[in-house]
């Protein structure tokens, strides 16, 4: 969790609205017209697993940038896993 948290805490304008030891509820706004993007992470060490759900208001509208986005955090989770362990 901590590697999620890390990551959360370098990204501009994102909000950890909630966490506990599995999940964390964030927000974070995008740059220019600052729509929020609730991200839920859940994460499962048990079988090496994180999940992530990404939900926008104008999702039609972003549904490429949110997708973009996620998989994008995804990987710098990973990535902050890798290098920490």
């Amino acid at each position: 969790m901590r590697s999620v948290l890390a990551v959360l805490a370098r990204i501009p304008r994102m909000h950890v609205l909630e966490r506990d030891d599995r999940l964390v509820h964030a927000v974070v706004a995008s740059r220019v017209l600052r729509i929020p993007l609730d991200l839920e992470i859940i994460v499962d060490p048990d079988r090496g697993r994180v999940d992530l759900r990404a939900y926008r208001a104008f999702a039609v509208l972003e549904r490429s940038r949110s997708r973009a986005l996620a998989t994008g955090l995804l990987q710098l989770i990973e990535d902050e896993i890798r290098w920490a362990g």
